[in-house]
């Protein structure tokens, strides 16, 4: 593909594993959690190319699961949020207990 050129691909994950389509196609660099399912959103970690980022706009008070070996392999995976790319403070992250 072309420099520059952006793919756009839908891949259903009721019918295949969302991360594994994703990786035989490089990797994504941006995937849109727009639906407020953490279950959808830990099944598709995986499909992040290196530096890739998980942008979460829907998002529900269930956690995220995320092994740290999935943080530091290869990829340095963003905890960005908000429209600015800033870090989310910690005052609207949701409390352990």
């Amino acid at each position: 593909m072309a420099e520059g050129v952006s793919r756009r691909v839908y891949i259903d994950n009721k019918v295949t594993n969302a991360a594994e389509a994703l990786q035989k196609l490089g990797g994504a660099q941006v995937i849109l959690a727009t639906a407020p399912s953490s279950k959808s959103m830990t099944d598709v970690i995986d499909g992040l190319a290196p530096n890739g980022k998980l942008l979460v706009v829907g998002a529900s008070m269930d956690p995220i699961e995320v092994t740290p070996i999935q943080l530091i392999q290869e990829a340095e995976l963003s905890k960005d949020g908000l429209a600015e790319h800033q870090p989310i403070p910690r005052t609207h992250c949701a409390s352990p207990n």
